[in-house]
Parts: C-alpha cells; sequence; structure tokens
C-alpha cells in the first residue's frame, strides 16, 4: 500500500464510474481496513479525529480512551475503518442531488469516485458513497468474507525536499484538503509510497496531477506539476519520479499541492509522512 495487477475494494459485480468517458468497471471486494497510527508529540484525540474524518467520539470508543485524555508519544492508535455504501444512478439524478441524499458534500462524491466533471455520468452505473457519517438508521451493503486488517501509516517517504507552507485544514473561509510544501520549479516528485496510476492529467484548477492508488481505499494526489513522468496504469514503487513540481492550474508560485483520501475523504498527509522532513 506485485506486478501492479491491484484493483480497488468494490462489492463483487458493482460499475463504477472512472474518470471523463471512459466505460465503467467492474471489480472485486476486499476486506474493511483499519489503520495503525503511532502518536507524535503534541497530538490529541481532538486534533488526530479532525485530521482523519473520524469523530471524537468514535475514536475514543475504538481505542478505549476518555475524549479528553493525554496520549503519550508512541501510543499506538486505531483509526477506524470506513463502510462503503452503493447508489445505481436512476434517470434524472445528478450528483449534487446523490451527495445531498447521503449527507455528504459534492466534492467528497467526486473523489470517491475518481471523478472531476460532475456532469459526465451514466444511468444505471453504480456510484461508491463514502460512509463516514453513517448514522444508525442507514444501512450499507453487506460483502460477504469481509475480515478486518490493519494498515501501519506514517512511514511513507517525503515526495519533495521542501517546507510546508499551507497545512491541512481551514484555510480562510474555505477547506484546504491537502498540505502544500514548498520547492523549485523543475524538483523532482517521487512516490512516498508504491502504488498504480490512476490518474495522470490536466485536472481542473489542480493543473497537471497525478494521482496514485496504494491500495485498502487509499489515494494520493500530486498537483500543479510542471510536468509528467508516469502514464496511468502504470505501477510505480516509492521513491520512483512521478513528476515535477511547477506552477499550473490555479496557483501563486511553484510549489507541490499534495492530498491523501481515503474512499474519497480527505486526511492529514502528514499523518503518512515521516515525523522528520530530513534525516
Amino acid at each position: 500500500m506485485s506486478d501492479g495487477a491491484y484493483s480497488p475494494p468494490l462489492a463483487q459485480g458493482v460499475e463504477v464510474l472512472r474518470p471523463l468517458d471512459k466505460e465503467p468497471i467492474k471489480e472485486t471486494a476486499s476486506k474493511k481496513v483499519e489503520m495503525e497510527y503511532k502518536v507524535r508529540l503534541g497530538d490529541t484525540l481532538w486534533s488526530i479525529a479532525d485530521r482523519t474524518g473520524i469523530s471524537i467520539a468514535r475514536l475514543a470508543e475504538v481505542n478505549q480512551l476518555n475524549p479528553e485524555d493525554i496520549l503519550l508519544e508512541g501510543k499506538t492508535l486505531t483509526i477506524p475503518g470506513l463502510e462503503l455504501r452503493y447508489h445505481k444512478i436512476a434517470s434524472g439524478e445528478t450528483l449534487s442531488h446523490i451527495a445531498g441524499q447521503y449527507g455528504i458534500s459534492l466534492g467528497e462524491l467526486l473523489n470517491a469516485n475518481n471523478l472531476s466533471n460532475p456532469d459526465l455520468i451514466k444511468v444505471g452505473a453504480t456510484l461508491v458513497v463514502p460512509n463516514n457519517r453513517m448514522s444508525e438508521t442507514q444501512t450499507t451493503i453487506s460483502i460477504s468474507g469481509n475480515q478486518s486488517s490493519k494498515v501501519q501509516i506514517g512511514g511513507w517517504a517525503w515526495p519533495v525536499a521542501g517546507n510546508i507552507t499551507s497545512n491541512f485544514g481551514i484555510r480562510g473561509d474555505r477547506p484546504h484538503e491537502g498540505v502544500d510544501i514548498g520547492a523549485l520549479s523543475g524538483a523532482t516528485i517521487v512516490a512516498p509510497e508504491q502504488g498504480k496510476v490512476v490518474w495522470s492529467a490536466a485536472r481542473g484548477t489542480y493543473g497537471l496531477t497525478v494521482i496514485l492508488d496504494h491500495g485498502n481505499g487509499i489515494r494520493s494526489l500530486y498537483a500543479h506539476c510542471s510536468r509528467l513522468l508516469v502514464t496511468e496504469g502504470q505501477w510505480v514503487d516509492r521513491n520512483q519520479p512521478i513528476a515535477r513540481v511547477g506552477n499550473t492550474g490555479r496557483s501563486e508560485g511553484p510549489h507541490l499541492h499534495m492530498e491523501v483520501l481515503r474512499q474519497g475523504i480527505p486526511l492529514d498527509p502528514l499523518l503518512f509522512l515521516k515525523e522528520r522532513l530530513f534525516g
């Protein structure tokens, strides 16, 4: 998170929309995945919940803690897995309508299905619906044979050398769903972890963008590039060059914008990257 044959975890026989005009594809179910995170200096349950999209109550419950407990550096926390829901598109429906029906944003729905244009939908295709806000009255599709497993996070390589110029979270009056890393134009961007290239092209205000699928519902995004060094469908290894730093799209100077999404939900990339930038 091998020969590059990885397919994202989806229910048996489910058709899923792909970017642009590509035909829907069928994928095979995989097991529900939790993440394990080692507490760093300054972390609190509140800050970790905010950076992972999990409620503080749920995070405390899973780890048998109180919300106000002080976390010891090095303690391993379990980040609960997210359930998947599926929605078959009916005639007359729009993605905005579907997102509102499930209480999520249009952006979350687009990200979960790797879509860039909300108008390119196909009646009868099935959407993956992020379920991080599911209430007790809502239901999910049960995938037979599902088992829980845990993925260690926190040891990814840094994609480029530089300082954080903008953090994950609210920036001004809108969310910033990743981190910005300042770097010189043309600097090499490397894959922080092995994965499959699922996008390598221009992507609206993101400019030239690479998206990697690392398995277990986890994807990473690298935007505003000046040059792309990989193609869609290619398997890349950790530290393999994937792009060059640039200033394309909506950008105010050369830098790398990096995002990490789990089942379409943005998480703070700093939870995944090595604690120290250098050394």
